[in-house]
This record gives C-alpha cells, sequence and structure tokens, in this order.
C-alpha cells in the first residue's frame, strides 16, 4: 500500500472563527434555562423564545412587536411541542439512521461549543494597554496588492524572479496572463484568517511594505503589498467607545480560537495520519463530482420534507463505482484504519466543511485532505468534550430537544396534510394559505387534548420582548450553521385560553 505521511499538527494549519453570535457567551452547562412554559417533560425556556423570534424569519402574521404577535408565536412554539408529541411514540423518525446521526451531531457540536467556552474564552484575559494599542491599530484600513499562490514551488519562483530583478507583475503575468495584480482593501476587521490578521495589524505599516509570504488556513500563500492607507479619524466619545469595545471583543475572538487551537494541538500530540494515496486520488475524483453539482441539489437534506430523509444522501457519494472502494482503506489514524465507509458514516453526524468557499477543480483534493483533517480534530475534541461530560449537559439535552421536536413536528405535520389531501410528496405546502382552515382546527384539538399537561409562567411571557427587525442568523465554518430551528408556522391564533396559566 502506497502511503502518504501527515503530522496532524501540520494538516491542521489553524482555525478559523467558529462561532458569530453565540461566540463569546457563555454556554451554561448546568441549566437549560428559564423555564417559560412545560409541555409533560418538554419544556419551551425564555432563551428559546427569544432566539425563535430574533434569529429566524416569523411569517407576517407575527412578524411585529405587539402583544397579538408575541402570543401567537407562543401558541407556535406550544403547537410545535404538541405535534412533536403526537409524532414522539410512533415515529418513522426513531429507526431512520440519517436523522439519528444528525441529532448526535447537534449534540456534539453542541458539546464542542461548550469545551471551546470552557478552555478557551473563558480562559481570556486581554490587559488595558493592549486594547489600546489594538483600538489605533484597527483605525487604519490597508489598500493592498497581492498574489495567492498555490503552494511553497511558486513561492520559490516569485523569490527567485524578484532576485534576478524582475517584477511581481511580470510573475503574475506568466502564471495567469494578468498584467494588473488583484487589489483589496482590508480592515481589522474584515478578515479572520488570524496569520494575515497578524501579518496586517501587529504592528504599523507603511505603503510600499512588501509583508513576508503568508500561508492561510485554506493552505494558499499570500504575497502582499502595502498600495494605500487610510486612517479613520473617530469624534465623538461614544463613537470611539463602541469602536473600543468592538475591538475587544475581536481580540477575546482571536485569543479564545488561538487557546482553542493550542488546546487541540495539546490533544493531538504525537498523532499520525498515513493516507492512502491511490484509493485517495479516487475518492477525491469521484467527491469531486458530487461537490460540484448545482447548488439546487446540494441543499440540505433536512430543508426539504421529513420523510424525503430516505431518499436523499446528505454527502453521501452518489457514484457507482465508489462501490468498488467502499472498504478500501482511505487513511489510517494511530494504526487504526479508517475506510470509506468508515469515513461516509462519520460525515452523517459531522458533514465536512471546506475552509475555501471557492474552490477549483484542480485544488479540490487539497481542499478535501484539509477538510478530513478538520473533521479529524473535532473527532477527537469531541472524544474529549464526551470524557468530560458535557453530554449529560443540561443545555446539551434541550438543544438536541429543540431540533428533534422541530422535525418531528413537521412530520407530524406533512402526514396529517397528506391525509387531507393537501400535502404532496413532491412539493412543500403554503402552510398561510391553510393554516385557518386545516391547521388551527389540529392545534385546537390537541390544546384540548394535552391542556392538563401544559402550564405557561405568564408573568415571565409578560416580561419578554420581542423585535420587528427580520433577521436569519448562521454560524459559519460549523456542521450545523443554523442557530435555531426555521420558525414553525401551524397557528395564527392569539388566545392562550388552555393549560395553567401561572401568574406569580
Amino acid at each position: 500500500m502506497i502511503k502518504s505521511k501527515y503530522s496532524l499538527a501540520f494538516l491542521l494549519i489553524s482555525f478559523s472563527v467558529i462561532f458569530i453570535i453565540s461566540c463569546s457567551k457563555k454556554i451554561n452547562n448546568d441549566s437549560a434555562g428559564t423555564v417559560l412554559a412545560r409541555i409533560g417533560k418538554r419544556i419551551i425556556t425564555a432563551e428559546d423564545f427569544i432566539r425563535r423570534t430574533e434569529y429566524s424569519i416569523r411569517p407576517n402574521y407575527c412578524a411585529g412587536t405587539t402583544n397579538i404577535h408575541k402570543k401567537i408565536v407562543l401558541n407556535s412554539l406550544i403547537a410545535e411541542k404538541l405535534l412533536a408529541l403526537e409524532e414522539f411514540s410512533h415515529s418513522a423518525l426513531d429507526t431512520n439512521k440519517i436523522f439519528q446521526m444528525y441529532l448526535i451531531g447537534q449534540k456534539e457540536q453542541a458539546m464542542r461549543q461548550i469545551l471551546f467556552f470552557e478552555q478557551a474564552v473563558q480562559k481570556i484575559e486581554i490587559d488595558q494597554n493592549e486594547i489600546d494599542q489594538a483600538t489605533q491599530l484597527a483605525l487604519t484600513k490597508y489598500q493592498v496588492e497581492f498574489i495567492s499562490l498555490k503552494d511553497s514551488s511558486q513561492l520559490d519562483i516569485l523569490i527567485s524572479q524578484l532576485k534576478e530583478g524582475k517584477s511581481i507583475q511580470s510573475f503574475y503575468f506568466e502564471i495567469t496572463g494578468e498584467k494588473d495584480l488583484p487589489q483589496k482593501e482590508i480592515s481589522w476587521f474584515s478578515t479572520d484568517d488570524p496569520r494575515l490578521h497578524q501579518a496586517l495589524f501587529s504592528k504599523p505599516l507603511e505603503v510600499g511594505d512588501i509583508l513576508e509570504p503568508i500561508q492561510t488556513s485554506t493552505g494558499s500563500i499570500l504575497f502582499i503589498k502595502i498600495i494605500d492607507k487610510v486612517k479613520n479619524i473617530i469624534l465623538s466619545a461614544n463613537d470611539f467607545n463602541k469602536h473600543q469595545n468592538d475591538v475587544y471583543e475581536q481580540l477575546k475572538i482571536q485569543r479564545s480560537i488561538k487557546k482553542y487551537e493550542s488546546y487541540a494541538g495539546e490533544i493531538m500530540k504525537g498523532m499520525q495520519l498515513q493516507l492512502n494515496d491511490p484509493v485517495f486520488i479516487q475518492y477525491a475524483e469521484m467527491s469531486a463530482d458530487h461537490y460540484f453539482q448545482d447548488s439546487e441539489d446540494k441543499k440540505d437534506i433536512l430543508n426539504s420534507s421529513v420523510w424525503e430523509l430516505d431518499k436523499k444522501n446528505n454527502g453521501k457519494l452518489n457514484n457507482e463505482n465508489i462501490e468498488l472502494l467502499k472498504s478500501d482503506v482511505l487513511f489510517t489514524l494511530n494504526d487504526k484504519d479508517w475506510t470509506i465507509v468508515d469515513l461516509e458514516n462519520y460525515i452523517l453526524r459531522h458533514p465536512l466543511l471546506f475552509r475555501k468557499k471557492k474552490i477549483g477543480y484542480s485544488e479540490f483534493p487539497e481542499q478535501l485532505k484539509l477538510a478530513i483533517a478538520d473533521l479529524i480534530r473535532d473527532y477527537f475534541l469531541t472524544e474529549k468534550a464526551y470524557e468530560l461530560g458535557y453530554d449529560k449537559s443540561l443545555s446539551v439535552t434541550q438543544y438536541v430537544e429543540l431540533w428533534q421536536d422541530h422535525f418531528l413536528s413537521r412530520q407530524q405535520r406533512n402526514k396529517y396534510l397528506l391525509q387531507s389531501g393537501l400535502l404532496s410528496e413532491k412539493s412543500e405546502p403554503d402552510l398561510q394559505k391553510i393554516i385557518n382552515q386545516y391547521l388551527q382546527p389540529l392545534i385546537d384539538s390537541l390544546q384540548i387534548k394535552y391542556s392538563d399537561i401544559i402550564e405557561i409562567d405568564m408573568k415571565l411571557f409578560e416580561e419578554l420582548e420581542m423585535t420587528s427587525i427580520p433577521a436569519f442568523a448562521t454560524r459559519t465554518n460549523m456542521p450545523y450553521p443554523s442557530l435555531v430551528p426555521s420558525f414553525p408556522m401551524l397557528t395564527a391564533d392569539h388566545k392562550i385560553d388552555y393549560g395553567s396559566l401561572r401568574k406569580n
């Protein structure tokens, strides 16, 4: 067997910014939140209510901030739980491997978030002198021209030609046929690659400066020249304080990522990855055919109707020839063989993430190698999270239940609509048109059926506030980027005349 041997520390070049909205906020390991409503053993927390209103798009009939709209939202979230209860005891999703792996993946992602907070964010301290220095550096924006080199061999050729007196422009023309180098404006806040950020903003730079070559997290090498700089002037004290606070938050994220990267490095010290080149080459070629499909064909499986779970592949290869390779060893990790089947099974719970958003066909194998390396990194971090008992965290349990109930309720809703003749397996219904006539009577009947096990804290509910700004929040570079499930369009009823309404 022909193998290539890599140090995992070499492959895992860096972490990118892995959390957007929730990265610097504590994920409580001991509490699921403040209970707003109970539906049997299921709960809706005040935090759930706020996240579902702020991080997903609400339909027009409850998109405002009025008390009526707020009651519709609460009724909708409770309706989602009621439908999930109806589906729970006899759902086909219980034995659906793809769905079960999806729930495990969501759980393990939440566990890694706790690990990130407790092992990185919580341990970061930044002194005032560093904040003051960064605050000044962050006022400057640089206009740069650059070359993005594929590998070190191209860098060696460029350096050799520069020593011979040739210009960067002539080298760029040789490799691209273009006369002018690409240009870009880069601010302190506009780049999330830590090495690029360090090179540009660790000290003041001047026009004409040529930076040392920078190897980015995507594997490319940047050769950068400063061609212009602009320093922003902040006049008001409020604007300056806001600017400084933004700098501090960004510094905290950067340091947390660096700390977490170091933590991962310690966990994986000495581990070796041996790639089986002949198998990997074939696998990469077949994978490329899949990943370069039209975006319409690459939609997340769970964006479609739930009953279509068995019809989609969620990242598994369609090429019939891949069956010849299923049992072949793709790589060996610490003397343990991983076959293509092993990798694909793990991808069901941890979809591959590519560091580079736009990938050319020729560079796909290298980017696939990096994506597999990142998956392996998360594999060991997840093991550590299990070891620390994060799978038993109430916040993790509640988070998984949130996603499980969302899809259980969709399954029950879709069954009902199919039985009513209102939904075909090839289409998603326009629910807003049929809520009043079909779904509302169903929800009304479930409110009556389960009224004895429903309890709502109305005092807490009255204290909650909603915004009217539509938002769909995601976290970049995570296997499951959505913060919350889509809003459940199940009822437009604003009456809360069921269950036990607790005021005190």
